[in-house]
């Protein structure tokens, strides 16, 4: 669920990004707000997918039953 959430996180303020470098008159905050922000939530996205290999991702091999 936390992974979901920071893709629509993502898309919600690379949109904004991308709507503030096209038009200077689409809200309040400054240009390197949103590439900030859109560095700091990926750079999240990465950390939360690779937390999720190494901890629910069985990496041993599995034993087969035969032996």
């Amino acid at each position: 669920m936390q992974i979901t959430q920071f893709v629509l996180d993502i898309v919600a303020c690379y949109y904004y990004t991308y709507s503030r470098i096209q038009t200077d008159s689409c809200g309040n905050g400054e240009v390197y707000a949103a590439y900030f922000g859109s560095f700091l939530l990926t750079s999240y996205l990465f950390l939360f997918i690779n937390f999720f290999n190494k901890t629910y991702k069985d990496d041993k091999p599995k034993k087969s039953k035969t032996q």
